[in-house]
This record gives structure tokens, sequence and C-alpha cells, in this order.
């Protein structure tokens, strides 16, 4: 499978889980009678509010690291720097 084939169907996995959480929100706030009575209707609407600003965060995230048209890449984190050299002390001694 190429990069672009396993980007558009994270993207698409990512878009379509979106729309689904914005759906159950849209039911719960338009046609109440549409939800179950047992509901906790402010932890469903918190819980899919959340999962669609993540899904939209990671799907722009695959878009503006991997993306063909991108031209930012992300950093990569910094390498640990080289452990300091041991210091020589073979000093001749002074001519006096």
């Amino acid at each position: 499978m190429s990069k672009q084939t396993l980007m558009a169907a994270a993207i698409a996995k990512l878009k379509a889980e979106s729309i689904e959480s914005f759906a159950v929100v849209d039911v719960m706030l338009n046609n109440p009678s549409g939800v179950s009575e047992h509901t906790n209707y402010v932890e469903e609407l918190v819980s899919h509010a959340k999962n669609i600003y993540v899904c939209e965060a990671a799907a722009r995230k695959i878009q503006e690291g991997w993306g063909r048209s991108s031209t930012h890449r992300p950093t990569p984190p910094p390498a640990k720097p080289p452990p300091p050299a041991a210091s020589v002390t073979n000093k001749e001694p002074a001519d006096e």
C-alpha cells in the first residue's frame, strides 16, 4: 500500500468518526425524543465534542505533517548530546 493510500484511509476514518459524533450531538440537541432516557446528556455531549476535536485535529496533523503539499515536516526530537570527552591530564611540567 502506498503512503498516499494509507494517509487517505486514515483521514477518511477520522472524518467518518468525527461526522458520527457530530450526528449524535445534533440528535441530542435538536431531537431529544431520539435519545434514550437513561443517557447522561452532559457526559455524552462532552464525550462526543472531544471526539470531534480529536479526530479533526488528528486528520489535520496527518495532512500537515506528511501530506504531499506540505512544506512543513515534523521536527524530530533533538539527539542526545554526546558524553563529555574525558579530559587528558598529561601535561608536562613547566621548565623553571
